[in-house]
Order: structure tokens, then C-alpha cells, then sequence
């Protein structure tokens, strides 16, 4: 193998495959990238054995090929300055020339990566850039990891009626937000958020083709595709949930709220914060470190009430609303829900 090729348009792909490589490699697979020179492109390609990325660019293939290459080929090309790189396999090593300087690299074996999927279903289009909100907004609520209940270390992605609900939830927290899915076909699915924190993180504007197979799904957006198992398991009934009477709203500045919390974070102890709901909204903590108390204008209906909350769930769950929000609540043992329309919610539970 061998190409001359621009060092941003390496740069861009080799970055965009180093996001599927594993941060604790355990293998030579988890801990290289795939590249592979043929036609007009070079497609660099990397796999964790959950998530699959490849991106491909122009290049001149003077001889076509592929290689494996650990990561820290990316670590170099960020530290070159010349713009034309050229890179050539010899008697099993990378050699990589820029300007009158050169680096020779260990490669691995192309034998040793899996095959990435091809597309064998239909799939439909969506837009990126809502497509993109959704997943921010939800995906902080998933569990990082949950042995006992994988299910809750994914975002369920629920077609119906045209429409797509994105729910996440760790059992102690819940966020939903809902877009347009027209022609997206009805069904649900569990995807990892880990996933789709990286799908995210390639998403702007535009649209991305998906695909979603049997126990995967295959994202396709511009000049990089994802793919991604599938979490087998039951959700939770979601919609139960959110269908809660509220007997007390409140609706208060979010700006405002969050700067209280924020305040009243540093004097907590195990994150628990007062919530009292009068004519106003009362935040207050008393613990070794000292005492707040802060006092919020607010648009009361229905009861007063006390309730404790995770005050970090809490402010995480407000940072996702701008202007006004509001809380509403069951009872002092039941959720809290925010809102600000009807597209997006977040739950979070007291703390009893």
C-alpha cells in the first residue's frame, strides 16, 4: 500500500475511528485502526466489538492495500506541520514521509479486524441536527453501567404515529424528548448511549441514513458511517410514567433555580437539597459545612408541599431548559417532572 494524501484529510478520519477504539485496550483489535487504500479513497476503520467506526477521504492511491495501525499513528499526524503526507507499507511497517522527515510504525495484521457490516435493510433518512438535539437531551439520564438491567445503559428509540420518542433512564432519573419521524417506519429499540454520545459528537446539520437491523444499527453521515449493537431486553413503560397527575406546579426562571442550586451545591452533603413549594419556591440546605437558604419567585398551583431531592440530578436535568420551566408533582413521595413544552420532559425522583 501506498498514498500521498492531505495531512487534515488523514488527520479527520484517523480521529473519527479513534472514537470506537477502546480507552483500556485488551487486545490488538481494541487498540488499532483499520486502513485500507482502494479507488480514489482511503477509509480508515476501528471497532471496540459494541461499536463500529469507518470514515473515508480523497487520497492518490499510487497502490492499493490495507494495514492495521496502532492509534497513536493519529497522536503523530497532529503533531505535523506539512500539509502532504505520503504513506507507504514496507516489510510490515508504516513508513509515514512528511517533508524531508520520516516515521517508521508497527502495523497489525488486516486479518485481525472483523468485517464491517453492509446495509442488507431498508433505511430511512433523518435530520441531523434534530436528530443531534434529541440525543443531548436525553442522554445524561442513561446509566453508565448496569449490570443487572443493560437495558438502562441505552436510550430507546420509540417510532410511532410518526413520531420518535428518546428516552433515557437510570431508575432514578428519566428524560424523553420527542421529534418528527416521518417516514421512519413504527418499532422500538434500545441503542447504547455510549453510541450515540459519539454519533452525536459527528451530527450537524444536514441528514444521516439509518439503518436499523436485526441486533444492530448503522448510521450513515457524510463521509462516516456508525454501526452499534442493539441492547436486547424489555423497556420500561415510559409512557405510564409521564402520564402522572401533578397536584402542585410551579414555574420559575431556570436561570434563576439552577444559580441557587449551584450555591446551595457547594455547602450539600450526599447531594441532598430541601425543596419546599409555598407562595414561592423555598431551596434550602443545613449540614457541617453551613446553611443556605434561597427563596425564588414563582407561579404556584394547586398544594404545598416538602420534598428531598438529588440536588446533581436535579441541576443536570435543568441545564437541558432555557427561560421559564415547570416542576410539577404528585405528592411529597412522588416524582418531580419539568417541562417547558410538550416535547421534552425530565423525571427525577425524591428522595425518601
Amino acid at each position: 500500500m501506498k498514498i500521498q494524501i492531505k495531512r487534515d484529510h488523514l488527520l479527520d478520519i484517523l480521529a473519527s475511528a479513534r472514537k470506537a477504539v477502546s480507552r483500556t485496550p485488551i487486545d490488538t483489535l481494541a487498540n488499532g485502526i483499520l486502513l485500507k487504500a482502494e479507488g480514489s479513497q482511503i477509509t480508515a476503520f476501528a471497532t471496540d466489538l459494541e461499536i463500529g467506526i469507518k470514515s473515508s477521504t480523497i487520497a492518490n492511491i499510487i497502490e492499493p492495500g490495507e494495514i492495521g495501525v496502532p492509534v497513536k499513528l493519529l497522536d503523530i499526524v497532529r503533531k505535523i506541520t506539512e500539509p502532504d503526507l505520503v504513506l507507504e507499507v514496507k516489510d510490515n511497517k508504516l513508513v509515514l514521509k512528511y517533508g524531508k522527515s520520516n516515521a517508521h510504525l508497527s502495523t497489525y495484521d488486516p486479518k485481525d479486524f472483523p468485517v464491517f457490516p453492509e446495509t442488507v435493510s431498508s433505511t430511512f433518512t433523518m435530520d441531523a441536527g434534530e436528530l443531534k438535539k434529541a440525543i443531548d437531551a436525553v442522554v445524561y439520564a442513561a446509566a453508565g453501567k448496569c449490570e443487572y438491567r443493560p437495558v438502562f445503559e441505552g436510550l430507546y428509540f420509540d417510532a410511532k404515529d410518526g413520531q420518535i420518542n428518546f428516552v433515557g433512564t437510570d431508575t432514578h432519573r428519566l428524560a424523553l424528548k420527542t421529534i418528527s419521524g416521518a417516514g421512519v417506519p413504527d418499532g422500538g429499540v434500545i441503542i447504547p448511549a455510549k453510541s450515540l454520545k459519539q454519533l452525536s459528537s459527528f451530527l450537524s446539520d444536514g441528514n444521516v441514513n439509518i439503518a436499523i437491523e436485526e441486533n444492530q444499527a448503522i448510521f450513515n453521515y457524510g463521509n462516516t458511517v456508525l454501526m452499534t449493537r442493539l441492547i436486547s431486553g424489555e423497556y420500561i413503560n415510559y409512557r405510564q410514567v409521564i402520564r402522572e397527575k401533578h397536584n402542585t406546579k410551579v414555574t420559575v426562571e431556570t436561570e434563576r433555580v439552577l444559580a441557587a442550586l449551584e450555591r446551595a451545591e457547594v455547602l450539600t452533603e450526599n447531594n441532598i437539597i430541601n425543596v419546599h413549594v409555598v407562595d414561592r419556591l423555598v431551596l434550602s440546605v443545613q449540614t457541617e459545612r453551613g446553611k443556605l437558604n434561597e427563596e425564588i419567585p414563582a407561579e404556584v398551583e394547586g398544594d404545598r408541599l416538602k420534598i428531598k431531592v438529588n440536588i446533581a440530578y436535579l441541576i443536570e436535568a435543568l441545564k437541558r431548559f432555557t427561560g421559564k420551566v415547570t416542576l410539577g408533582m404528585a405528592g411529597e413521595l412522588s416524582p418531580i417532572f419539568l417541562w417547558n413544552d410538550n416535547s421534552y420532559f425530565s423525571v427525577v425522583l425524591p428522595i425518601r
